[in-house]
């Protein structure tokens, strides 16, 4: 099974310990000698070195600690403190080489940090080897051991990919900059040398600001440095769908297609801007669906400047663009249905379509639920379970959103599937903590763990290259953010490095899509197309803005606030709306069926003219109200449903259905049908 890996960003937290200096990932920015940890900064060079006084924190994760360093450093300091976290032996200054040496002796449990007082000259060039290295040797024994399973390291969090805010080539951080740890991210000549050490190909993700002389100067580096023999697969930085924050190039591609491909008057109307092929071609004024296709034209743009540098043969082959999109969405359909109408078949510019198929307590017998995982009294067996079922729904659902529907989808256009990222995700809830943190040093996540690799390969792929899957992370903290690394000791093995492990002992021939089934008898899917919706800019359905037909009813706040005035700016995004969709639903069975709705704001369901749901109130969060009717299969039923957000943006809204027969699941498209 091809099988890759995201490293950790750079700091000095990470229990990755990439690197065999600790200052390639000393916290920037520097501190002062007295306060290591004030982050005001100090005076720097034209180099980045401090001027004069300094404080620097080289790693606050223990497993770094009790060990004896080597630290050397260009000029001199009169005192340097370690604040009782360890002591210095063997200081030597060299005034004819201008280079000061010392033994820095850490205690066990603590962090390390220095504080240089009394500089002049100034220091610079610090550097702080972990015990039993050369000066030669940059990247650690156990970093690298822990690779070795992997055919791919991609470099998303490496490079700082999310809000990266560089623009240009000069703008980027050098291998010689104090440290790597930048919010430019690392150097791109440290990720080339780590794919020449250890024989991977790579995955990088290209800044969402970075200019076309940017992209050049990186191909023409890569195609200097990089071994002829390494396969470059490259995506237009991270998930520039997500607008949550902290992914800034969401956003700001936003804007820019926009800005681009829009005309609007003050009165909000926008019509397409036709000299820009974004919507040219349908003349499309949704500006959402125009900042899906700015990523995949970006993508195109992309490539061919690489292909410049490598040549057209290198393309699909060496140069492999990623369409790298959002699952359970619309998103990659309209994407492909750009590139087609553009550019010509996607399988032209894109090896294949990449997805986040992550999973956690987010399963039960009966569907998607977040019962458990924001349960504070779920046991690890609560979770682990719901984690099987998670995977169960995720990997084998036929729904059109499910992955199962993407897979279909890629190889409609001759594409491969990938994973940009996978595996276990615990969500943000500082609930039951300690708990979820247990599940990842079960024995049982081994078992769970290996078959949600098996499968995955047994369903998305299609030999050495299709359903390459790339785990996210190598190694990382584990906490209330989550417990995404394999390990959180790089040092040592752990539960899911044994699933890596097994997957590479194990013959892909063995795995079966069929290890959790399809029910056979389960009756074909209706021939819908969704539900007609009516989009207000006031909270009592009296303006209307537009109407349109919806695949699904299964909008968050931004989808729907889009949908109602695509002209708003992101800092503008206030005001009531109103929506309702109108059709009919098909069951597949003969069965009393319960209809979910999922809400923060009033919503009304009706289904045959009867209301089986009606709450008028507002909640801080999203509240599930639910209703019964017998349904007889193959039937077309009215369908109502009405939100109304009197207070303006925020909330979801969902339908989901259930009977004796029909697993609990959003309403398909496949079953609606529009007036």
């Amino acid at each position: 099974m091809p099988l890759g890996v995201n490293l950790d960003s750079l700091s000095d937290w990470s229990p990755q310990q990439m690197f065999v200096d600790l200052v390639k990932a000393a916290r920037v920015p520097f501190g002062t000698a007295q306060d290591p940890f004030d982050d005001r900064g100090v005076p720097l060079g034209d180099d980045g070195w401090p001027l004069g006084d300094f404080g620097v924190v080289l790693s606050i994760n223990r497993i770094d600690a009790d060990q004896t360093y080597s630290l050397s450093f260009e000029g001199f300091a009169t005192s340097i403190s370690t604040y009782a976290t360890s002591i210095i032996r063997n200081l030597s200054y060299d005034p004819i080489a201008n280079l000061t040496t010392a033994d820095l002796e850490v205690y066990p449990d603590t962090y390390i940090a220095l504080g240089f007082s009394g500089v002049g000259p100034r220091v610079r060039n610090l550097k702080v080897l972990r015990p039993g290295y050369a000066p030669t040797q940059t990247f650690t024994t156990p970093f690298l051991t822990r690779l070795e399973p992997f055919q791919v390291i991609r470099f998303m969090d490496y490079l700082m990919t999310n809000a990266n805010p560089v623009t240009t080539w000069s703008e980027r951080t050098l291998p010689t900059s104090p440290s790597q740890a930048r919010r430019e991210g690392g150097a791109w000549e440290y990720a080339i040398q780590l794919a020449n050490e250890t024989r991977k190909d790579i995955w990088i993700n290209i800044p969402a600001l970075a200019d076309d002389d940017y992209v050049l100067q990186l191909a023409q580096l890569m195609r200097a440095n990089l071994d002829p023999g390494r396969a470059i697969y490259f995506e237009y930085s991270n998930e520039v769908w997500n607008m949550w924050p902290g992914f800034d190039q969401g956003w700001q591609n936003l804007w820019l297609a926009r800005t681009e491909a829009l005309i609007c008057s003050e009165g909000g109307t926008c019509q397409c801007n036709v000299t820009s092929n974004l919507c040219a071609f349908d003349l499309e004024t949704r500006d959402f669906v125009l900042a899906w296709r700015r990523i995949v034209r970006r993508d195109i743009q992309i490539a061919d400047i690489f292909k410049s540098v490598y040549g057209p043969e290198a393309m699909l082959t060496t140069i492999r663009p990623v369409l790298a999109t959002q699952m359970y969405s619309m998103t990659p359909r309209q994407q492909l249905y750009f590139v087609q109408n553009v550019y010509g078949a996607p399988s032209r510019f894109f090896v294949g379509m990449a997805l986040h198929p992550f999973f956690g307590p987010w399963g039960s017998p009966n569907g998607p639920t977040d019962d458990i995982i924001t349960d504070p009294n779920a046991t690890v067996d609560q979770l682990l379970e719901s984690m099987s079922w998670d995977i169960r729904e995720m990997l084998l659902n036929s729904e059109e959103y499910s992955l199962a529907g993407f897979n279909s989808l890629a190889r409609a256009f001759s594409l491969r599937m990938f994973a940009f990222e996978g595996g276990l995700d615990t969500g943000y809830y500082d609930i039951n903590v300690e708990r979820k943190i247990a599940c990842s040093f079960d024995p049982r996540m081994t078992t769970l763990l290996t078959h949600y690799l098996a499968t995955w390969s047994a369903c998305m792929g299609d030999g050495d290259s299709g359903g390459l899957f790339n785990y996210y992370k190598l190694a990382s903290v584990y906490g209330v953010y989550g417990q995404w690394g394999l390990t959180d000791n790089i040092n040592l093995p752990s539960v899911k490095t044994a699933a890596i492990d097994a997957m590479m002992q194990r013959n892909p021939a063995s795995f079966e899509c069929s290890t959790i089934p399809y029910d056979p008898a389960a009756p074909p899917p209706g021939t819908g197309t969704g539900l007609s919706a009516s989009y207000y800019r006031d909270p009592n359905f009296g303006q209307l803005d537009r109407t349109q037909l919806d695949s699904t009813v299964d909008f968050w706040w931004w989808d729907m606030i889009w949908a109602v005035n695509p002209a708003i700016l992101p800092a503008q995004l206030v005001g009531a709306y109103s929506v309702v969709w109108t059709g009919a639903v098909e069951p597949k069975y003969s069965q009393t069926y319960a209809f979910y709705t999922l809400a923060e704001h009033p919503i009304r369901l009706m289904v045959n003219g009867v209301t089986l749901v009606s709450d008028q109130s507002e909640h801080p969060t999203p509240v599930e109200q639910s209703g019964t009717i017998d349904l007889q299969a193959n039937q077309r039923y009215p369908i109502r449903i009405e939100s109304r957000s009197p207070v303006g943006p925020g909330g979801t809204v969902s339908l989901s259905w259930s009977s004796a027969s029909q697993t609990r699941a959003k309403v398909s498209r496949s079953q609606l049908y529009p007036f």
